[in-house]
């Protein structure tokens, strides 16, 4: 890497201040036409409490508007590096006789025209104080994302090479956009008593506009899985509650599910799956969105803290919101791992059990792979959870009681991590924070400890 930068900050009466980010940054990772960028940022705040219409204020103790807008530049490219060059390495050959028993392998074709990934922020806020006590912060912010380094899908292999050994391009484009909102109160009452608590809530939605996606046939219900989603939306088959459960319960059901599914023979207790596109079979054509993707929408928390004379106490909720994952392993299905099974599979589906009208949480159990153990409405959960992630309860020793032992401070306390969790997930066998089924839990703790000063 190589850069140059500049920054120039400006502020007139603590009331209009202004900033001006420059850098001229270059990286090793492109071709030399190719490697350096210039990447800006301009941002603008006006302090409106420190006017003299409002400083004498004593309900707006605070009020400033805030601006940005700028563009920065990504080089990182996954794990290969210097795309801009080809990789052409020496191979057996086919017919041992020529070429001395050799032959020329493409593993990849360099782009020399491979360069930055760009990136256009632009944010606008306002922090609003009360009464030097209630504090409220609002921003909003939109991102756009250009040249973003892709594989190409719409090229044909009739050109010789097959597709991973193309070269990657700068043609991926996704914005994103969204708000962040921050509320806080402090308060002391008196020499003794004081409190605290703040709230958090953001919300961002990112769409793929341009990733080079083969369209497919007309037939299918939703032809692209990429372009117009947000990033890591799920696609699977959407389950037909219209007949109460979203089962085949019935030997009706049955026979229609044989005639038109294409995935698969079903069996009684199986997952009943719309037909989509309307053509009379359940085939990959039906394939449709379901729910979010496996990035949360929504983060959200809260805090608070309260101190009264030597006793202290805090707490943190941590959650987030609009997102799903589609899980299909240990702990999920009956076969993910030979016996291993979880509360709703006690609940599974039986004709004993449709007949007496019990409760039905999964579908009929099996030794083998059914047309219900695939992506759908049932198997990609929603993950979101509210976590209470740390309480803490703390008390401090008087210092009368530790001049005789020449303690200055003594603090004792207990504290709590991961204590409660609210969530939505159908079962119990697997926590919505981990990144997979088999990732190691989030656990519990409880501790208690001491802080000494000398």
């Amino acid at each position: 890497m190589l850069g140059i930068s500049a920054r120039a900050t400006y502020a007139y009466n603590m009331k209009y201040l202004m900033e001006v980010n420059l850098g001229y940054n270059g990286s090793e990772q492109f071709a030399k036409k190719k490697r350096f960028g210039f990447f800006p940022a301009f941002s603008a705040g006006w302090v409106v409490s420190n006017e003299r219409f409002l400083e004498k204020n004593k309900t707006i103790t605070n009020l400033k508007l805030r601006a940005s807008y700028g563009k920065v530049g990504n080089d990182q490219l996954g794990s290969n590096r210097f795309l801009y060059l080809d990789d052409i390495q020496m191979a057996s050959g086919v017919i041992p006789s020529l070429g001395r028993g050799q032959s020329i392998s493409i593993n990849k074709k360099g782009n020399p025209d491979v360069g930055w990934e760009i990136a256009y922020k632009q944010n606008y806020g306002v922090d609003i104080q009360l009464f030097n006590e209630l504090s409220f912060s609002f921003d909003y912010f939109r991102e756009r994302r250009e040249d973003i380094l892709i594989q190409r899908s719409t090229v044909p292999e009739l050109q010789g090479l097959p597709l991973s050994a193309l070269p990657k391009v700068n043609m991926g484009m996704v914005h994103n956009s969204g708000f962040e909102l921050e509320v806080g109160y402090n308060r002391k009452l008196n020499k003794d008593f004081s409190f605290g608590v703040k709230g958090n809530f953001s919300y961002n939605k990112n769409k793929i506009d341009y990733i080079d996606e083969t369209c497919l046939p007309e037939e299918y219900a939703y032809p692209y899985r990429k372009t117009g989603y947000s990033i890591g939306q799920i696609f699977g088959y959407k389950i037909d509650y219209s007949n109460g459960n979203g089962y085949i319960n019935t030997v009706e059901e049955l026979e229609w599910a044989k005639k038109t599914y294409k995935i698969g023979t079903p069996r009684m207790g199986d997952l009943l799956y719309k037909d989509v596109n309307g053509d009379g079979d359940i085939d990959p054509e039906d394939i449709s969105p379901i729910k979010y993707s496996n990035i949360p929408r929504i983060t959200y928390g809260f805090s608070g803290n309260l101190s009264w004379r030597n006793l202290d106490f805090s707490f943190l909720f941590s959650g987030v919101a609009k997102v799903s994952k589609y899980y299909s392993n240990f702990g999920v299905t009956e076969i993910g791992l030979v016996g291993f099974y979880t509360g709703y599979h006690l609940n599974a589906w039986t004709a004993e059990r449709y007949n007496s009208g019990r409760k039905i949480e999964y579908p009929a159990l099996s030794a083998n792979t059914t047309t219900s153990m695939t992506a759908n409405d049932f198997f990609v959960m929603d993950r979101s959870f509210l976590r209470l992630k740390n309480i803490e309860l703390g008390y401090t020793l008087p210092k009368l009681l530790l001049e005789k032992i020449k303690i200055q401070k003594l603090r004792i306390y207990v504290s709590g991590n991961n204590l409660l969790t609210f969530k939505k997930m159908k079962l119990n066998s697997i926590d919505p924070e981990q990144s997979s089924e088999t990732a190691y839990p989030v656990t519990k703790m409880v501790s208690f400890g001491a802080n000494v000063t000398f």
